[in-house]
């Protein structure tokens, strides 16, 4: 069972280009459903796990975000880190924002994800030290992961499945379970990015580089847990036919 003293890093940097004009006025964490923003849902869960330690990365719009989770958490103690290139790299560069907050087992999550309380729980109660939430429908343009006996031995929107030898491929859903060994070690990786003036990459591929070192395994979704990413405005229309229990 992983201890609930774990940390978790929330990244909610992003502009997000593709909310048209809804990207203008919020950051996509900031985006309600049924009277609660996607920001306030993942901590309330959170916290209700009993899951404290929680950081959360900034960049557009940061000081609107921050007022928003003091009004709403005006009691809890949460981490602010902020990214002052979000507009300029890659999420990678939120990650190292974060560098120092990867010395623990920890949660990584994005922050633009709709979740009920059964993602959480299923983490929380998964005995694996290292994984990636999961689900088994595959959609374009998202993190496919593709693993061996159990194993992951890809990470990557385009993987060359020619070269790759595997038995099954799922879809990443934007949460991942690190130990503290693993946290330690993708930040090593992001700094070898960095270091090479590598910019332009997202997190994931550093990920999908210390996973040729350290075992990953999955964690599939149940047919309890729901995980919706809000990519695009159609994504957030789709809400209203969203039945979310927590």
């Amino acid at each position: 069972m992983v201890s609930t003293k774990l940390k978790v890093v929330i990244l909610a940097a992003g502009r997000g280009n593709r909310m048209s004009n809804l990207g203008d006025i919020v950051p996509k964490c900031l985006i309600e459903y049924e009277g609660r923003t996607l920001i306030q849902r993942i901590l309330d869960i959170l916290f209700n796990c009993s899951i404290n330690n929680v950081t959360i990365v900034l960049g557009y719009k940061k000081d609107q975000l921050i007022n928003h989770i003091k009004e709403v958490f005006p009691n809890k103690a949460i981490n602010f880190v902020y990214n002052p290139e979000y507009l300029n790299k890659e999420n990678i560069y939120s990650v190292w924002c974060a560098r120092e907050e990867f010395n623990h087992d920890l949660i990584m999550m994005d922050a633009d994800l709709l979740i009920n309380q059964s993602v959480i729980d299923q983490i929380i109660n998964y005995n694996q030290n290292n994984f990636l939430v999961v689900r088994k429908e595959i959609h374009p343009n998202e993190m496919i992961v593709l693993l061996k006996k159990g194993i992951v031995v890809e990470l990557s929107q385009n993987p060359e499945n020619r070269k790759l030898k595997f038995d099954q491929m799922v879809e990443s859903v934007g949460i991942m379970k690190f130990s503290e060994i693993a946290a330690k070690s993708l930040i090593e990786e992001i700094n070898t990015f960095l270091n090479n003036s590598n910019f332009d990459q997202y997190y994931e591929a550093a990920v999908n580089n210390i996973i040729k070192k350290l075992d990953f395994s999955i964690l599939k979704l149940n047919n309890d847990s729901i995980v919706v990413e809000l990519d695009t405005i159609e994504d957030v229309s789709n809400l209203k036919k969203l039945a979310l229990s927590d």
